[in-house]
């Protein structure tokens, strides 16, 4: 039952997420204001250079000895590398991104909320807490506000967000089965948390960090 009610709740989330991050058109594939870093970046990133071209940075670029670099981590642009290998959609990714993100982050809290209620009392949630969780975590959290605007900034947040979130339910994982070496996808999502948004992923390596303590002290 808690699955179904995820399943509906988080659709309605996705829905409106989709609807909030287009303007109400529901049209993703746009080339959004300030949208291409990301597309510009995994060029460099395939071609082994940081340095992108003057107009995927414009005005906030950092130059030295004449190259353009941005103070974006690069996880996004890691996630974009295919499809520029494959040549799709240059430029035009941001919303269906931010899209993604939010879904996974959508999935990633369900997972902490059955883990969390696993360790404390051996219990799944009902599915009346299951929607309203769902609901709380898609439509009233700074998640869904992200979606106000589609640019380069708030897909480096949602990522952030979402890769922490996918770290922490693993170092719940970890701390259940300490001999299933969970710590290796929390610690792998932290890092790539930390290369999207700094502080999202320093909570998630800080939270493993802590759950490492503990199993030391038991």
């Amino acid at each position: 039952a808690d699955h179904a009610a995820f399943s509906v709740s988080a659709g309605i989330c996705v829905v409106a997420f989709a609807g909030m991050i287009s303007g109400g058109s529901f049209v993703l594939r746009y080339e959004d204001p300030f949208g291409q870093f990301y597309d510009y970046q995994a060029v460099s990133l395939l071609e082994g250079r940081l340095d992108v071209p003057g107009p995927a940075i414009s005005g906030e670029a950092m130059v030295v000895e004449g190259k353009n670099y941005g103070y974006f981590g690069i996880t996004p642009a890691l996630l974009r590398a295919p499809f520029v290998m494959a040549k799709l959609a240059f430029g035009s990714l941001t919303r269906w991104s931010m899209l993604a993100a939010y879904v996974g982050a959508l999935l990633a809290a369900y997972l902490v909320l059955l883990e969390a209620t696993r360790l404390a009392s051996a219990r799944r949630p009902t599915a009346w807490v299951t929607t309203l969780f769902t609901l709380g975590v898609g439509l009233g959290s700074t998640l869904f506000f992200l979606g106000g605007r589609a640019f380069v900034y708030h897909e480096a947040i949602i990522w952030g967000l979402t890769l922490a979130t996918w770290s922490g339910w693993c170092t719940l994982r970890h701390l259940a089965e300490p001999h299933r070496k969970w710590w290796v996808a929390s610690l792998a999502c932290g890092v790539l948390a930390v290369h999207a948004r700094p502080t999202s992923g320093l909570f998630a390596l800080t939270l493993l960090g802590a759950a490492a303590a503990v199993l030391m002290w038991r």
